[in-house]
């Protein structure tokens, strides 16, 4: 579910980031009044008429970096600026950097482009760590819990609920 999230952050991200991307993408039922930080699948700006090009690209691309900061289960995150001209698609690839796409609204590229994104919001195995099965969110918290899938060789697998990251919000 894409919602345009405006001037409200998305809660529980592990640096207590107050950043607000204009649209976030999740699942439907991981959506509350909002969606928290380790729930976003993506998150995107809209173009604004008081920033140059380059400084909505770098906005766009910062939340990249929170996102994959509260996603330890991604390899990838997903993003999109937005503007009157069209799409510029975003893929943060941790330890790698940024790769990105454009198409214009008129582009014929855009709709194939369109739907690779959203199909890999839905099926991240190459862009996600395998051994991360489930995520709970918990609303009240601000936070989520995982339960991991540990395979040792071998052996059956073992999944293992309730795990919760722990880190230093403000060092």
């Amino acid at each position: 579910m894409f919602q345009d999230t405006g001037n409200k952050p998305p809660q529980g991200h592990v640096t207590d980031s107050k950043c607000k991307p204009d649209i976030t993408a999740a699942f439907d039922d991981h959506w509350h009044d909002s969606t928290l930080w380790p729930c976003v699948r993506l998150a995107g700006e809209k173009a604004s008429s008081g920033k140059s090009k380059e400084e909505q690209k770098r906005q766009a691309i910062s939340y990249l970096h929170y996102l994959l900061l509260a996603r330890p289960d991604l390899y990838v995150a997903q993003g999109m600026l937005i503007s009157n001209k069209g799409v510029l698609f975003l893929l943060g690839i941790g330890g790698v950097g940024i790769r990105s796409v454009s198409a214009t609204w008129k582009s014929s590229n855009l709709p194939k482009l369109m739907y690779a994104f959203i199909y890999r919001l839905y099926r991240s195995e190459h862009f996600a760590d395998p051994s991360y099965v489930n995520v709970t969110p918990d609303v009240p918290k601000n936070s989520v819990k995982y339960t991991v899938r540990i395979a040792p060789p071998q052996t059956n697998t073992i999944d293992c609920p309730g795990f919760f990251p722990l880190f230093a919000s403000s060092p």
